[in-house]
Formats: structure tokens, C-alpha cells, sequence
């Protein structure tokens, strides 16, 4: 922000809708266009003595993807403002509830992923149809996750698959088995040549940092 000599102050935030498009709601950010003309916004650290803003000023085209205001100083109404959680307007004039709970989401975002097996037709992956989730020593072998947000940074990690073995062993081998990220979204595992390896069953597991859109393919290193 930056204050001018009569009293007014310049704010600049970016516009999240120019950035995300219509897949906001999916990432979780609220469309910060609603900031209209004579909108009160409490922005403060200090809840002992919180300062209040009124935009007096809209002006989106000053850059893409920004959107600058002009705001002035406001009071705190104790009657219309909730300070505990920092938002203006939250009552009437009267004290009534002016801002409404929110409503249950009766149709919740669903985070959607799945792997698909590859193969390599004329130096291009195509998808294997008939993919088994065999691998062979020293070869790689292609895969790909689909999300059902475009907006996905897919982490994807191996598991080693069986009851009868020690942590160690579940990390030793689970190193052995190489994944090189091609892009965004297509992988290849290639099992080390280490002899074994051969009949060892393993999980390729995919998922978002917050370990949504979780995916999971079968593998098996055949012997």
C-alpha cells in the first residue's frame, strides 16, 4: 500500500480470477473481484486497535492481472463490526447477523486421479490397452497420472508391496527401482539390474503435496 497527501491510500492485490480462471473454487481461493465501491475492509495485526478502510476507488486495467484501489480511513463500529474475526459489516445497523453461516457443501470438490500405462509407438507414448504392470530389469516402462484439475503438481514415490519384510529392505529395494519425470504428468520406472529385484510386486502411488487426486498402479519386476 502507499498513502497519498489527501488521506487517501493506494492498494494492489492481483486479481486471482485473471490468474486461475474458473478453476478458483477447485484450489480453494475466493474471486477477490467482489471488492466493490464502499466496501469496508478491516486490515490490521492488532485486534486492540484495528484500522478499517472503506474503498473509495476501483482500477483493474492499471496492469494485467492487478487490480489497484484508492481507499481512505474508516472507524471501527462496534455494532456493525466484528473484531474477533476481523471482518467488517458483519451485523446490521441493529446488531442483527448481517453475514450468513455458511451452507453445508452438499456437493463437495472431488480430487480425481488415475495412472494410465504407455508405450512407445514411433518415438511417441501412446496408451498400452493391454498394460499389465510387468517390468523388466533394465528396461523403463512408461506411465501417466490424470487429474481431473489442470492444476495438479503430481508427486509420485514406489512402495514395495508385501508383509514379510523389514523397513530397510522396503527402502533398499524401493531405491532400486528408478523414476525419471518426463512432464507434467508422464513418468518412466525402470528396475535396477539387480537379480532381486525378479518377482518383487511394488505400488506406484500418485498424488498432490496435500495427497489429493491419489492414484495407485500394481507392478510387478517379472523374474
Amino acid at each position: 500500500m502507499s498513502s497519498a497527501l489527501n488521506d487517501l491510500t493506494g492498494m494492489w492485490i492481483p486479481d486471482l480470477h485473471y490468474v486461475y480462471g474458473d478453476n478458483l473454487k477447485a484450489l480453494g481461493l475466493d474471486d477477490n473481484r467482489t471488492l466493490d465501491y464502499e466496501t469496508r475492509l478491516m486490515i490490521t495485526n492488532n485486534y486492540l486497535a484495528p484500522r478499517v478502510f472503506e474503498v473509495t476507488k476501483i482500477i483493474d486495467v492499471s496492469n494485467s492481472g492487478v487490480i489497484k484501489y484508492s481507499i481512505k480511513q474508516d472507524e471501527v463500529d462496534e455494532t456493525r463490526d466484528n473484531i474477533e474475526l476481523g471482518i467488517c459489516d458483519y451485523y446490521t445497523k441493529t446488531g442483527e447477523l448481517q453475514v450468513k453461516p455458511p451452507e453445508e457443501n452438499t456437493n463437495p470438490e472431488t480430487y480425481i486421479g488415475s495412472i494410465k500405462e504407455m508405450m512407445l509407438v514411433d518415438d511417441e507414448l501412446t496408451e498400452n490397452p493391454d498394460g499389465t504392470g510387468k517390468l523388466k530389469i533394465g528396461v523403463a516402462s512408461y506411465f501417466k497420472g490424470e487429474f481431473s484439475s489442470e492444476f495438479v503438481d503430481p508427486e509420485w514415490h514406489i512402495e514395495l508391496v508385501g508383509d514379510n519384510y523389514t523397513d530397510e529392505e522396503r527402502k533398499y529395494y524401493s531405491r532400486l527401482i528408478k523414476i525419471n519425470e518426463f512432464d507434467h504428468s508422464i513418468i518412466s520406472v525402470k528396475p535396477g539390474k539387480a537379480s532381486s529385484l525378479k518377482g518383487k510386486q511394488f505400488k506406484l502411488v500418485v498424488s498432490d503435496i496435500n495427497g489429493n487426486y491419489y492414484a495407485t498402479y500394481d507392478l510387478e519386476v517379472e523374474a
